[in-house]
């Protein structure tokens, strides 16, 4: 389709950011549904005959012989690359991609609801738009309850661009058409009603000027002999309605129209297929408008099979692509060309023994067109996978390319194609991912290779990141880069950018912030995957010496805030899994060959449930003193078995990220306040509603707030676990002092820890709570309990022991100046039903979101506190942190955890998710909380957050964004 070559050239500066993972799925087992594989396929459309690569392709026997290698399609360094762009939920994909510059795109598709509508599947309207930067996905109308799909797009002007095809309203498929006007999209049906009295379907679209666009497809009419079969459509834009106008058919057979294009609006084309009888084979149909009819073009020889899409760049030359059958009944990927009187074959090796097919085609000038499709990538496996592939016109030969990525599982397919500019390419599909869910899939190739990392140093509170320029630019002058921490831990990469925007990553290369400034933040982080076999349950051991250790040197007499963040499961019931932080220097360890704190992490009552485990602990430090930190970690006992730390993976961002950190902060400044307790203490016969104080004495903390305006970020840290099955434990921090206790005799945030599937089985619970206070005033926090219900048996805090001490429960106070705490907070409870287990879904939008547009470059600690469980065994449920703006783009998942289920049903656990960030100063980044099930989930599972309630009110949800240092 023709499309307007506007150049905008993208200046971006140059940003510095840390610890950010790409978005992607999560590994499970099989889904409820099939993947989505093309326009309305999913939908129950009765769709009995398919545009090319949408049709049974292997219902056959027999190969081909083998066709000669390809040639990749590269310059320099340079090809073909996925780019990230925003999932929805279940089943998805692209049916159509274009736009009018590099830095202006669109692609539209459709995805699935977790609720299937009356009539299918539920299928909503999907369109990303592409800014240069990043990918993100933006509203579009619906206008029937089910099959909404959006096919294809053409963009006239950055506000005027349309997108057609087809949704259900009344059990049979109409015709929709929807409007970008630079700010909405709006539409919905094209208003023509159902032309022969049966459904109607938009394929393609193309426009000429804001009151002249053309959209093809079919709908189901008589043929003149009282046999309802499918006639073309044509519909078309005058400015202000659409209306249908007189198209011709083949035969007496179905009709149908895939594909428009042209060079003006007194020279457009239309293909598709007919058949000559309502039994006959299908050939290749061809259409053409002159300015005032539509007429079937010239072939001088029939044109087997199907075609898919059509492009021109004169009067007189043309081409089109799609698939035909060949003698032993496979389908060929097949071109077309018209020479201004016929058209005829064009000579394209096949990539496939197997079968492939063309479905998309653009074009740049007369020396340039690209098409793309998909191929069974096997020789010797007839259901082999089906990998994408590309063809390109150089203006004499069309060449093959199989060597663009292929993402998924199993099945990855390219439908559509678009080229804003020569040499700046983009195709759209599909791929299948780890948990057999459909997403979209985006592929580029611009001639702007990735730059060459040739160093990474971490530096006082930031990272150093040294390259060489491209190799190649593809023609267009960089103007800056974007360096990123790619794993939401400590690797980094760069990117170059010019005018077709964002280019491909470098390799990447380790490096960790380090440095003296107070209060300092240091952070150590792995997206790996750990084992212990064989524990004795007595030595600990390093999780990892290398990425999970850190190293300072206070400049004054500080507070060390030590934490770590880990998810621990097993593969053997019966056996716990203790996590600890080791410290050396100075005055530690302690006691000689013990973690300074420790928890315990459940997995007595059953196997494969990660809980989301943390730990932290506070330690005075003393100047100019060398310490090193580490991570640690054992069973409760012997166990020939073998533990884990890290769940997941998800497809593209390994496993869910360890994390060890580190905040200092001078004594001097009074600002923190802590207490501890190796004691074990038990609870009996709690009545499940009056909150008991664990211990007045130990833990029991006198806050006086100094002078200045502050948020005390109160946190209680303890492994709880029960004797009785079927009765969960309550955690909570109560505060008294100026406007507190908020509510009488109740703490001021709770959580929830789950012994309900089984017992003694302990829980690293921790619950966190911001709170605004009063200066000048001083506050009494303790640490209070109960049973989530009347019980008459016993629950517990503190695992162990361990040299005759349990596991340490803490309770910390730590002030920050209120200017520097970004918080999000709610007490209502919240369910998802149905995840697919790779969409991560907003839990509260505007509750549980928040804005942080730091005045300078500094660390910040982010994180979120829920109480998470489910309604169904065997599933686990995941909680993460999704960051926008600057390097992060559209949204970014930053941290996650998975809290374990597997065994049993409504055991909430206290899940902990934190990360720290290093966020560039004067730009405004949105932070928030989002959720998903651990694998594809059965019908109508549901996973929650909230406990309780009580008082009508659940444990609370919090998300904190808190800056640590400014360097």
């Amino acid at each position: 389709m023709p499309r307007s070559r506007q150049f905008r050239l993208l200046v971006a500066a140059i940003v510095l950011t840390s610890l950010s993972l790409t978005p992607a799925p999560a590994a499970a087992s099989a889904p409820p549904r099939a993947p989505a594989t093309g326009n309305q396929a999913s939908q129950g459309s009765a769709r009995d005959e398919e545009k090319a690569g949408f049709s049974g392709r292997r219902q056959v026997t027999g190969t081909r012989a083998p066709t000669p290698a390809f040639r990749p399609l590269t310059v320099c360094s340079t090809s073909w690359r996925v780019v990230a762009d925003q999932e929805r939920s279940w089943n998805s994909y692209i049916g159509g991609i274009g736009g009018i510059s590099p830095t202006d795109m669109w692609a539209v598709g459709n995805f699935q609801s977790p609720t299937p509508s009356s009539f299918g599947s539920g299928d909503i309207n999907m369109a990303e738009h592409w800014d240069g930067t990043a990918w993100s996905v933006v509203d579009t109308p619906n206008p029937g309850p089910d099959a909404n799909d959006l096919s294809d797009l053409t963009a006239i002007a950055t506000n005027d661009v349309w997108a057609v095809g087809g949704f259900n309203t009344t059990g049979f498929i109409q015709s929709e058409a929807v409007h970008w006007n630079g700010s909405a999209w709006s539409g919905g049906s094209t208003g023509v009603g159902t032309p022969g009295g049966g459904k109607n379907l938009l394929n393609d679209v193309t426009g000429f000027a804001a009151n002249d666009v053309w959209a093809v497809g079919y709908f189901d009419g008589d043929n003149g002999f009282g046999v309802i079969v499918r006639r073309t459509l044509i519909e078309h834009w005058t400015g202000t309605s659409w209306s249908q106008v007189t198209s011709p058919n083949f035969g007496t057979g179905s009709n149908d129209l895939f594909g428009i294009g042209g060079t003006s609006a007194s020279d457009i084309w239309a293909v598709g297929y007919s058949r000559a009888t309502t039994t006959a084979a299908t050939q290749g149909l061809i259409l053409h408008y002159n300015g005032s009819a539509w007429s079937t073009g010239t072939t001088s020889s029939p044109i087997p099979g199907e075609l898919s899409a059509v492009a021109a760049d004169s009067a007189t030359h043309a081409f089109a692509v799609g698939a035909g059958p060949s003698p032993n009944g496979l389908p060929y990927a097949q071109i077309v060309q018209f020479t201004g009187a016929d058209w005829t074959g064009v000579t394209l090796s096949q990539p496939s023994v197997y079968g492939e097919y063309l479905n998309g085609i653009a074009e740049v000038s007369s020396g340039e067109y690209w098409a793309v499709g998909a191929f069974i990538n096997s020789t010797t496996d007839i259901n082999a996978p089906f990998s994408p592939w590309n063809a390109m016109w150089n203006g004499s030969n069309w060449t093959g390319n199989t060597n663009m990525p292929a993402p998924g599982t199993s099945n990855d397919e390219t439908f559509s194609v678009a080229a804003p500019a020569s040499g700046d390419v983009w195709a759209a599909g599909y791929y299948t991912n780890s948990q057999i869910v459909a997403k979209p899939l985006i592929e580029n190739i611009s001639g702007l290779a990735a730059p060459v990392m040739s160093g990474a140093t971490g530096g006082d509170q930031s990272v150093s990141v040294t390259w060489s320029a491209p190799c190649s630019t593809g023609g267009s002058t960089v103007t800056s880069y974007v360096v990123t921490a790619r794993d939401g831990c400590t690797i980094h990469s760069v990117a170059a950018v010019n005018a077709f925007g964002v280019g491909p990553e470098s390799s990447t290369m380790p490096a960790t912030p380090t440095g003296a400034t107070a209060p300092n933040s240091l952070s150590a982080c792995s997206p790996g995957q750990y084992s212990l076999t064989g524990s004795d349950g007595v030595a600990w051991h390093p999780i990892d010496s290398i990425n999970l250790s850190l190293s300072f040197t206070p400049s004054v007499n500080s507070f060390a805030i030590l934490s770590g963040n880990a998810d621990l499961w097993t593969a053997k019931a019966g056996f716990n899994q203790d996590i600890g932080i080791t410290v050396s220097g100075g005055a530690f360890p302690a006691v000689a060959g013990q973690p300074e704190s420790w928890k315990e992490s459940g997995g007595f009552a059953g196997t494969f449930s990660p809980n989301a485990a943390f730990v932290q602990t506070v330690i005075p430090v003393v100047a100019t003193m060398t310490y090193t930190v580490g991570l640690v970690w054992k069973t409760n006992k012997p166990d020939s078995g073998s533990i884990f730390i890290g769940a997941g993976p998800l497809d593209a961002g390994g496993f869910s990220p360890t994390r060890l950190t580190i905040h200092l902060v001078p004594q001097s400044a009074a600002t923190v306040f802590a207490t501890s307790s190796q004691k074990q203490y038990g609870l009996t016969g709690s009545n499940g509603s009056t909150w008991v104080t664990m211990d007045a004495l130990s833990l029991h903390e006198a806050v006086p707030v100094p002078a200045g305006s502050w948020f005390a970020i109160v946190s209680a840290n303890v492994d709880l676990w029960t004797a009785k099955a079927g009765f969960n434990q309550d955690v909570g921090v109560a505060v008294s002092g100026t406007g507190f206790p908020t509510t009488p005799g109740q703490p001021e945030a709770w959580k929830e820890s789950g012994g309900f599937a089984g017992t003694f089985s302990p829980n690293a619970a921790f619950v966190q709570v911001p709170l605004s206070v009063t200066a000048s005033t001083a506050y009494q926090v303790s640490l209070v309990w109960k049973t989530n219900k009347a019980d008459s048996g016993s629950i517990y805090a503190g695992a162990g022991p361990i040299g005759g001490k349990f596991s340490r429960t803490t309770l910390t106070v730590f002030l920050v100046p209120n200017t520097d705490a970004h918080l999000g907070m709610s007490t209502q409870q919240f369910g998802q039903i149905n995840s697919d287990g790779t969409y991560w879904q907003p839990v509260d939008s505007i509750g549980l979101s928040t804005t942080v547009t730091p005045a300078s470059t500094g660390s910040f600690m982010v994180a979120g506190n829920a109480d998470l469980w489910t309604s169904l065994a065997t599933y686990n449920q995941d909680i993460g942190i999704m960051v926008s703006g600057g390097a992060y783009g559209p949204g970014t998942l930053v941290a996650w955890k998975e809290s374990g289920g597997f065994a049993g049903t409504f055991s909430p656990n206290a899940a902990f998710v934190a990360t720290d960030l290093h966020l560039q100063g004067s730009v405004t980044y949105k932070i928030w909380l989002v959720w998903k099930g651990n694998r594809v989930a059965l019908a109508f599972n549901q996973i929650f957050i909230g406990a309780g309630p009580i008082n009508t009110h659940f444990s609370p949800t919090w998300l904190t964004a808190v800056q640590l240092s400014s360097p």
